[in-house]
């Protein structure tokens, strides 16, 4: 008997793959901004927005449907992420507001059709949020300024 209580486990974590892709589970969207430097000239840069970036991006790349992955990696991180570092897009406003605007279309398609969505927004930087705002709202902001 206690050979089926160990087989058990295992089984789930084979089946598990299938189970997360079943029709029912939500279309996952991720949006990841990594950037060294900050938009103050006196604010020293940072060693490893780039490099925690390229790690959010593996692991969505992993569970999410859609991943946009905006960053300038520095020269070490291209070196050691050459594949990651060619898709990466500089992060700049207008090539963010322009994705954002494209993974909400998609979410709303979703929506209609019936599907559940996740959106994930993943900042490393300086992010210069207001003393007030969340994450959701610089991301509101950014598509409305």
């Amino acid at each position: 008997m206690s050979r089926y209580y160990l087989f058990l486990p295992f089984s789930i974590t084979l089946l598990f793959p299938y189970l997360a892709t079943a029709d029912n589970s939500p279309r996952i969207y991720a949006l990841i901004i990594a950037n060294n430097y900050s938009l103050e000239n006196s604010v020293p840069a940072l060693r490893y927005a780039d490099d925690d970036g390229v790690r959010y991006f593996e692991l969505f790349s992993v569970y999410a449907d859609k991943v946009a992955f905006f960053s300038v990696l520095d020269e070490d991180t291209q070196r050691i992420h050459r594949k990651i570092a060619a898709e990466a897009q500089p992060p700049t406003l207008e090539a963010i507001r322009t994705k954002l605007r494209s993974i909400f279309n998609e979410i709303r398609s979703d929506k209609a059709a019936g599907k559940d969505t996740v959106f994930y927004f993943i900042s490393v930087s300086y992010t210069h949020l207001r003393a007030h705002e969340t994450s959701l709202h610089l991301v509101c902001r950014l598509l409305l300024e």
